[in-house]
């Protein structure tokens, strides 16, 4: 059984991030490193959350690998994934752009790169497309 110890700062800093937190991952990743320093075992903590226990094992890891400046950068997503946001500024652009070259989504991946300068899939911007109901 593995358990992270937590210091009476990281603690405070976990239950605030817990409470407060916008992101689901980060509150769900808060609580499964105050659910282990409450003696919880990992098999127990992703019971609990109803998470993959190997999730739970690799937060583990990163938590006791990183420095204690970036502990709490544990938490967060990492870059690049998730949802691409940067399609957001030119997202009253797109329909225009989707009737003007028949659906066809390579020249506007072309046009998205050489006037906005962002790389993007196929599959990205099909389902941002369709996500935003274009």
């Amino acid at each position: 059984m593995r358990y992270i110890l937590l210091t009476a700062k990281e603690r405070e800093q976990l239950e605030q991030t817990y409470k407060s937190s916008n992101n689901f991952i980060e509150r769900s990743r808060s609580l499964q490193l105050l659910l282990s320093d409450k003696r919880n075992s990992m098999a127990e903590v992703s019971r609990q959350l109803n998470t993959d226990i190997q999730a739970v094992v690799r937060l583990f890891n990163a938590w006791d690998s990183a420095t204690e400046e970036n502990k709490m950068k544990t938490l967060s997503v990492a870059s690049g994934r998730g949802p691409k946001f940067k399609l957001e500024k030119v997202r009253d652009k797109l329909p225009e752009m989707v009737v003007k070259h028949s659906r066809n989504l390579n020249p506007i991946i072309h046009w998205l790169d050489i006037e906005y300068n962002i790389k993007i899939c196929k599959q990205t911007l099909q389902t941002f497309l369709k996500d935003a109901r274009l």
